[in-house]
């Protein structure tokens, strides 16, 4: 099976499998409107309303195919035609399978089933320590609630084909360590950075310290795409 992935900025991707087209937290960059024109099966998903994960333009999808649906965190204002989620919900559209989990700042996280391969979209779930701005206490509880929101997708105990995780120098120390966490305990194939506010030197640097965990990709630029063999 083969997938392709496009960057669109920040948590911005799509993956593109057969006849389905998944976007997953388009902000800014340009909308793919001829990859959803040409998609059999769009899905459109938002994680939540933080505006760089969240842009209302992307309805703007159903106009150039009808068949778009819409899947959305319950924290954003949405019209009648998305539907909402909240964590550890199961839906299933035709041939795909969608499972939300937690996150450790508001909304969900994806995981998708479709054509025998699964994508996992971490939205803003991520080990939010900020190591260097806060005490041991406070740092402690963000871990916990990591450990938490991680451990359903852990005990599933299935390979992810495609993950897009946070990896977010804001953090400063110890920037990856929920990424690298996350590599650690998931089996996952094909890894891209993300939520790195166009700072290129975080998956580059992540990729050269993490290579023996997972095949770890660079997204550089809007529009970069990537054709994956699964």
């Amino acid at each position: 099976m083969k997938a392709t992935v496009t960057y669109h900025r920040h948590s911005g991707f799509s993956v593109e499998i057969g006849e389905h087209l998944l976007l997953f937290d388009y902000w800014r960059g340009g909308l793919p409107i001829e990859a959803v024109e040409a998609a059999k099966y769009p899905i459109v998903f938002a994680s939540h309303s933080h505006h760089d994960h969240y842009n209302e333009k992307v309805l703007e999808l159903k106009e150039h195919n009808e068949a778009t649906r819409f899947i959305f965190s319950d924290d954003i204002d949405m019209p009648e035609y998305a539907t909402a989620v909240k964590p550890m919900d199961v839906l299933e559209l035709g041939d795909v399978t969608i499972r939300t989990f937690d996150s450790t700042d508001e909304g969900v996280s994806f995981w998708v089933e479709t054509e025998g391969v699964t994508i996992f979209h971490a939205g803003d779930l991520n080990f939010w320590h900020w190591r260097d701005e806060r005490g041991e206490d406070e740092i402690a509880v963000a871990r916990q609630a990591f450990e938490d929101a991680l451990e359903p997708i852990v005990v599933m105990d299935m390979p992810i084909d495609i993950a897009l995780f946070p990896v977010d120098m804001r953090l400063g120390t110890d920037y990856a360590e929920g990424a690298r966490v996350f590599l650690e305990r998931c089996d996952v194939k094909h890894f891209f950075p993300m939520h790195m506010w166009d700072r290129v030197e975080a998956a580059e640097s992540f990729a050269k310290e993490n290579e023996a965990l997972s095949k770890i990709y660079v997204p550089k630029e809007n529009g970069m795409t990537f054709e994956l063999e699964l």
